[in-house]
């Protein structure tokens, strides 16, 4: 399996990982692509115009579970516990792709953040937000927006070469620590003394 996620735009490239897919299948005939986000129903006219019909995977929109820190100390029953739909498709996935087509189509993202984080090498586009966490051969591959082949050779670099894969998923763990909730909140709270004692010394 390979994933993507995100509402599908435009602007997202799903078009275009789409596109690659049939020369990714000629190599790797039994891969899959799952696309999970919302509006991804309206990929099925590509996906059938390119002969892809149980090729690629469309979920829609799935969730996220309510998780036992936000419901309090008690821990919810089996019955009452969601299962944690995305965490799972994330584990069972050879790798992720980000295909944004250009540079300011969105920020960074916390779905190629989640997809580090669960150990993914990354095949992701060279545009902001994606080269600010894509070290190109570290722990993913950056290639030029809206190239359908660069992307499909770069994806069959990665399943290709079992070491690269292997640094990559380690890589990739490593590089998104920075982003932890917990260091993103400490660097909040440093802005905001910055702010107040700049305030202060300016009175």
């Amino acid at each position: 399996l390979i994933l993507t996620v995100g509402a599908n735009h435009p602007h997202k490239g799903h078009s275009v990982i789409i596109g690659a897919l049939p020369k990714i299948l000629s190599i790797y005939p039994k891969i899959r692509l799952v696309i999970v986000g919302p509006k991804t129903e309206g990929l099925i006219p590509l996906v059938e115009e390119l002969d892809l019909g149980g090729k690629v995977i469309l979920t829609g929109q799935i969730k996220f579970p309510v998780v036992d820190s936000i419901m309090g100390d008690q821990p919810q029953s089996p019955k009452e516990k969601n299962v944690d739909w995305m965490a799972a498709l994330y584990q069972q996935c050879e790798l992720y792709i980000s295909a944004g087509i250009k540079d300011g189509a969105e920020g960074l993202s916390l779905a190629l953040l989640d997809a580090m984080g669960a150990g993914l090498p990354v095949v992701a586009t060279n545009i902001s937000g994606n080269k600010d966490v894509v070290d190109s051969f570290k722990n993913g591959i950056l290639v030029k927006p809206g190239s359908e082949i660069e992307l499909a050779d770069a994806v069959c670099k990665i399943l290709s070469d079992s070491n690269l894969k292997k640094t990559m998923k380690k890589n990739a763990k490593e590089r998104v620590r920075g982003y932890h909730w917990k260091n993103i909140a400490k660097e909040y709270v440093a802005v905001y003394h910055d702010v107040i004692e700049r305030v202060k010394s300016a009175q």
